[in-house]
Parts: C-alpha cells; sequence; structure tokens
C-alpha cells in the first residue's frame, strides 16, 4: 500500500504555519517588552546661588502689543536672607542700586534654572523671571495691579561692576 502524498504535504503545511505562529509571537514578545531608547536629556546652564549676588543692569524690552514693565536700571543681589525685622526668610534680599527706583521690598531666590525676583508694595505685585542666556540672563517680568492692566515685558540681564556698572566678563579662567 502506498503512503498517502496528502497527509504528508498537509502535515508539513501544519507545521509551517505553526512554526510561523510560534516565531511572530516570540517577535512581538520581544518587541512590546523592549525599552525604548532613552531621550537625550536636554542640558540647561545651572543657576548657583552662590554665583548670583552682585549688581545686575536690567533692560525691558518690551513689544508693540506689552506694556512696559518699570524696572531699577541696575539692582543688587545681596546674599543676606535676613528681612528688615531680622527674620531669616527662604528667599535673598535685592535692592534697586539707581536712587529714583521705588523702594519697594525686592526678594530673589533660584528654583531650577530660573532666577526669580520678585517684589510687593501695597496692590502692586511683580516679578521677574531669568534664565542663563550667553553672557547674560534673559527672561519675562510682569506686574500686576496697576491702574493700567497688567504689565509684561521681556527682559535681559548682564552682571556688573558694582561701583563702575560696566559689565563684567561672563568666563573667569582659575589659574
Amino acid at each position: 500500500m502506498e503512503p498517502n502524498r496528502g497527509d504528508a504535504t498537509t502535515r508539513r503545511h501544519w507545521f509551517g504555519a505553526a512554526g510561523l505562529f510560534i516565531a511572530l509571537t516570540w517577535i512581538t514578545i520581544l518587541t512590546r517588552t523592549a525599552e525604548p531608547a532613552p531621550a537625550e536629556p536636554v542640558e540647561r546652564p545651572d543657576l548657583h546661588v552662590w554665583d548670583l549676588p552682585g549688581c545686575y543692569q536690567l533692560v525691558s524690552q518690551p513689544t508693540e502689543d506689552e506694556i512696559d514693565v518699570v524696572l531699577p536700571e541696575h539692582l543688587f543681589l545681596a546674599a543676606d536672607s535676613v528681612d528688615q525685622w531680622g527674620r531669616t526668610q527662604d528667599t535673598y534680599r535685592a535692592e534697586p542700586l539707581d536712587a529714583d527706583s521705588a523702594a519697594a521690598p525686592y526678594r530673589w531666590f533660584v528654583r531650577a534654572d530660573t532666577l526669580w525676583v520678585v517684589w510687593s508694595e501695597g496692590a502692586l505685585r511683580g516679578g521677574l523671571a531669568l534664565r542663563a542666556s550667553g553672557d547674560g540672563l534673559l527672561g519675562r517680568a510682569r506686574v500686576a495691579g496697576s491702574g493700567d492692566g497688567d504689565a509684561t515685558a521681556r527682559v535681559q540681564a548682564w552682571k556688573v561692576n558694582c561701583s563702575t556698572r560696566a559689565i563684567e566678563s561672563a568666563a573667569r579662567v582659575r589659574r
């Protein structure tokens, strides 16, 4: 008696289909459990509290649709965290160097990669958020509570010599 060729061919097809199914199952499992490539971290220049005390020149640059924020031209960031009543705070004192600037109590602090300068006088509140950009700082200022509505503007700041008010070089070489 001759073997039935149809049974052997059918058996081979089933084994081939089963093998293909097993291979596809393993490929699916491996691709779903494989970890995705980690994203490249964005490197932001760190701002360190100990590098920031000193004098800064502030330049407000409002766009056409913004109201200009009145800022002192030069601001001194002190490393002193004691307020006028002798209480220690989480923020540091900042003072305008210009005689005609408002005497609002300015305070500053650093969170992550942003330098924040905040002030308040009566109903008028303001804030300045700056990040490192090249040799200086770049960010936005906003004042709320004024009669004209909220004022906001782009602001640039550079570290300056406190006595001459000349811009200091950001690059320092230690020898």
